[in-house]
């Protein structure tokens, strides 16, 4: 291979992992600079476990909501419908998969560092994408092609720096397709390869 054709391949698995990392980090941020995406639903609730975890090292929420009350992350009524309080303690009704995946960034740089983590893990799902195209020997340029396309479509841009415990467990199951399709060394003849992609 041409050291000219070298230099292409890597500009273009640079632009299939920068180019929608960029814009997966960056239009949550802008959102959050203007205020048009306040954390809503279950995302404040995800964040208070991942600031019981961080904080408390612990799944009791109690101390977290309180902390957070002046904050007006979550109003005073709605936290009891997210929590069960037991003779343990008070619980999230939430999982705490997300919360304990975002909460050393929730720690150290509060809800955009949280916003920036889960961006640039969206920003795998082109490069895990182009390794499935490859493995179903789709040609170098169409798989890269393939992988910014399907990037900039919806979820993935709108959705990337949201705290939706799909968007992860998404990425981790397509990570795992890649790995399991790559051992088993299956050859270019098998398209359906590409229906494991996003």
């Amino acid at each position: 291979m041409s050291s000219s054709r070298q230099i292409a391949c890597v500009a273009a698995i640079l632009a299939v992992v920068l180019i929608p990392g960029f814009w997966y980090v960056q239009v949550p941020l802008d959102w959050d600079a203007r205020h048009l995406s306040p954390p809503t639903g279950d995302e404040p609730h995800y964040l208070l476990i991942a600031d019981a975890i961080a904080q408390d090292h612990d799944l009791r929420v109690k101390a977290a909501y309180d902390r957070n009350a002046g904050e007006m992350l979550v109003p005073t009524a709605d936290w009891q419908i997210h929590t069960r309080t037991g003779p343990n303690g008070t619980f999230s009704i939430h999982s705490i998969g997300l919360s304990a995946f975002v909460a050393p960034a929730f720690a150290c740089f509060g809800r955009q560092g949280v916003r920036v983590l889960l961006g640039a893990q969206a920003a795998l799902i082109p490069v895990l994408f182009f390794g499935i195209a490859r493995l179903a020997g789709v040609p170098f340029w169409q798989s890269c092609g393939l992988a910014v396309c399907t990037s900039f479509g919806l979820p993935f841009l709108a959705a990337s720096g949201q705290l939706y415990p799909d968007l992860p467990t998404g990425v981790v199951l397509l990570a795992l397709a890649y790995v399991v399709l790559a051992q088993t060394k299956v050859s270019a003849s098998r398209p359906v390869l590409l229906l494991a992609g996003p």
